[in-house]
Parts: C-alpha cells; structure tokens; sequence
C-alpha cells in the first residue's frame, strides 16, 4: 500500500508540473501553436490545481472543517501572496526607475492586490483558497447534494452573466476596469469550486483502484481520455455549457493521471513532479519578473517591435533554467516566501 501511496503522489505532483510548465508555455508563446492548441492547453492547465487540490482531500482520514482549512490555507497560500506581491511591487518600482515600466502599473498592481484580483499569477492563490472553502463548507452542511445543486446552480449563473453582460462592457472605461478586478475574485471561485469537488469524489472512488491497473490499460485509457477532451472541442459539437465544460475539463487531468501511474518511476516522471512540487516559485516569479525582464531585452537590446515568434520559446526556456537557482533560493534563505519556517540546520 506505501508503494501505491507513493506512486500516487508522484504522479499528483507531476500533473500540477504539467499544469504549472504549460501556463508559463503559454505566456511566453505568441503565434507559433494553432488556436486548437491554444485552447485545448488552456482548458486544463488551470484546473489541473483545482482537481489534485480535492483529489489530495479526499485522501486525507476526515474532511477539515472550513475554519480548520481557513487556519492551514491562510499560511500556506496568504503568506505566499503577500510577500510575492510585495516582491513583484519592489520589481515594478525597480522597472520604473530604470524607464522599463509606466509608473501607473505599480499603482494598478498595488490595487489588484489589495482586492486580492492578484498581480499577475497571483490571482490563483486566493482562487484555490476560495474554492476549497466553498468546497468544505459544501461538505459539511446538513444537505450537502441540495445545497450543493444550488451553489452550482448559482455559479453557472454567475459566470454566463459575467461572460455575457458583464464582459462586453469591462473595457468601456476605467471605472468598469476598476470595479472588474474584485468580480474576479468571486468569478474564479464559482469557476474553480466545481474542479475541486469532482477531484474529490475521483480520488474518493479512483484513488486506490487506478494504481492496481496493469501499465497496458493505464496508457491506453490515459491517450483515451486525452483524445476524448480533444474530440470535446471540435467546433461542430454542441456546446456543453458550464456543467458540460466543468466535466469535460477535468478529462485531461484523468488522462494525465493514468499516463503517469503507467510510468511509475523514472526521469520523465521526476522531472514534472518536481515542477509540480516548485509550482507555487514558477507561477509566482516567470510572468510579472522573468518575463518582464526578457520582454525587455527583446525590446531594447534585439529591437524587437513585438515579442512574438520562435524567439520566445529560447526565453521559456531559460525561465525554466533560471527558476532552477530560484526554487533554491526560496527554499533555502526565504522560506517564508513559501509559508515555511526555515530548515533547521543540522548539528
């Protein structure tokens, strides 16, 4: 059973390395991938947090109580989002100083983070804290599938409104800006919740039956799975809407899952879970610091007009390089970074 554990975990932590690889992929990329491609990533790349996050829940002995995941979440995400606002704040300023940056991205970015809309990536982090409380709050009223059935309701209501009233009118004026950033944060809460509950009931009844399966049905069923969320996006299906998009979102991460207990072990496995384990440093640092940065050079030094073509994989590459350094970096001198205390020295 610690075996099947273990590979379990590995392979959780190996779809969060996918997810976190293919966000940063995906802001350094500009007009290379098809739109296809674009937007089968970007179906998956997000909730691939939201779905480990409840598959990782259902495996724990008793649900935490909101007020218990409150506690345990704060320190985990909250410090986070504050130091890393504070750091990419420090990086805006610096950017100004040095002619890179208009002086009123700092002053919008101060905002966002107040209205916890997030600078950059950092939206995400009070997202998953949102919707795992949602989530735990859900499943420990009296009525959980009633009460359940009505907040899901209400979210898919909540987003079709944004999408279709809201949105056409945020770029109207400053103000409709200024008032978009907090519906955000409720926004990505009714979006996420849903990814987290269906991880939940996955590991609940998939968790200990999937590492039994032989490597010839796990691969198979993986590329299945993978291929049927591909289908999902052929623009002469029906559209599913929201509860269709929530189901059809969480395929992927299935699909990844079961290609990934087939591996068990080996390279391939050990370097997207390590990304899965550093996910929180790449996410926080690779689009408000490294990218800025690289945007920059293009601009300045190369005299690129626009950031675009092959050029821009060679800087996600060397983001992935130098987030290397960083990742020790964080763990090892600013570990409250990362909600940590700092590592005890050996005697």
């Amino acid at each position: 059973m610690s075996l099947r554990l273990s590979q379990r975990d590995s392979s959780l932590d190996a779809i969060k390395g996918v997810g976190i690889l293919c966000i940063t992929l995906l802001h350094f990329e500009s007009g290379i991938f098809p739109d296809w491609l674009n937007l089968w990533i970007g179906l998956f790349m997000v909730n691939t947090f939201y779905f480990t996050s409840g598959w990782l829940m259902s495996l724990k002995p008793v649900l935490p109580t909101p007020k218990e995941l409150l506690h345990r979440r704060l320190r985990q995400l909250g410090l986070p989002y504050l130091w890393f606002s504070l750091l990419i704040l420090a990086f805006n300023l610096l950017w100004w100083m040095m002619g890179q940056m208009p002086l009123k991205i700092f002053f919008r970015d101060i905002y966002k983070a107040l209205c916890l809309c997030g600078i950059g990536t950092l939206w995400f982090l009070p997202a998953l804290l949102g919707s795992e409380f949602l989530f735990c709050l859900l499943a420990h009223r009296k009525r959980p599938f009633l009460t359940g059935l009505l907040l899901f309701a209400l979210s898919a209501l909540g987003c079709w409104l944004y999408y279709h009233s809201w949105l056409p009118l945020r770029d109207l004026d400053d103000l409709h800006r200024i008032l978009d950033a907090p519906m955000h944060v409720f926004l990505r809460c009714f979006q996420g919740w849903p990814i987290v509950v269906l991880g939940y009931f996955g590991g609940r009844f998939l968790a200990l039956r999937l590492p039994r399966l032989s490597r010839g049905t796990l691969i198979p069923l993986g590329l299945l799975l993978l291929g049927i969320s591909l289908l999902l996006m052929w623009p002469k299906l029906p559209p599913l809407g929201y509860p269709g998009q929530w189901l059809s979102n969480t395929l992927p991460e299935m699909g990844l899952l079961c290609l990934f207990l087939a591996l068990a072990k080996g390279p391939l496995l050990n370097f997207f879970a390590y990304w899965g384990k550093n996910s929180l440093i790449l996410m926080c640092t690779h689009f408000s610091i490294l990218e800025e940065i690289f945007k920059s050079f293009d601009r300045t030094v190369l005299g690129h007009p626009e950031f675009t073509g092959g050029i821009t994989l060679l800087y996600f590459l060397l983001t992935i390089l130098l987030t290397y350094p960083l990742v020790w970096l964080f763990h090892h001198k600013l570990p409250f970074f990362l909600g940590k205390a700092p590592l005890s020295r050996p005697s």
